[in-house]
């Protein structure tokens, strides 16, 4: 039986005016901590679990870009030493534009990390304003440029629309 892992990473630079989900800043210590009770979680219930393959590993958020990419490194060993992942395991990481840099990237791409998710949201300035988000629309061309230079090939952008910001109506066209 093939299976998938969510796992939770709940630190961000900020709360976005949308975000529902379960997150908190970014703290000394507090990643450590949260990381270490994580992989202890995981040996639990995988020590229960009965057989299976993971085919995909998610991190996600809160913004698992802004944790030092070894603490993403390191719950990724730990569940490999838990379970088997097939061959085409598709390990995903959301970042938020602004939050990668070379060094994350090399490390990512380095532990096995074959796609990215960007909560760009938005290219409207104004937009981005509106709902709380910490970036610009540029630095969300500069993470795509991040991401094609390190040959991250699986790339998504998340993208938000409908905020009515500056759109104009077009009530009875179709």
């Amino acid at each position: 039986m093939n299976f998938g892992i969510y796992i939770h990473i709940p630190f961000c630079d900020a709360r976005c005016n949308y975000c529902h989900f379960v997150t908190t800043r970014l703290q000394g210590g507090v990643v450590e901590r949260y990381c270490r009770g994580l992989v202890r979680e995981l040996r639990g219930y995988f020590a229960t679990a009965s057989g299976g393959v993971a085919d995909s590993v998610y991190f996600g958020g809160g913004t698992p870009s802004i944790v030092p990419a070894e603490q993403i490194g390191g719950i990724l060993e730990a569940c490999r030493g838990l379970i088997p992942f097939s061959p085409e395991c598709e390990i995903s990481l959301q970042a938020n534009p602004g939050t990668l840099t070379d060094a994350k990237l090399e490390a990512y791409v380095k532990m096995g990390v074959n796609r990215v998710s960007l909560g760009a949201q938005s290219f409207d300035p104004q937009e981005l304003d509106l709902i709380g988000r910490s970036h610009t629309a540029m630095e969300i061309g500069q993470s795509l440029e991040l991401l094609r230079r390190h040959a991250m090939r699986n790339v998504n952008l998340d993208l938000m629309l409908g905020f009515g910001v500056g759109s104009h109506s077009h009530e009875g066209e179709v």
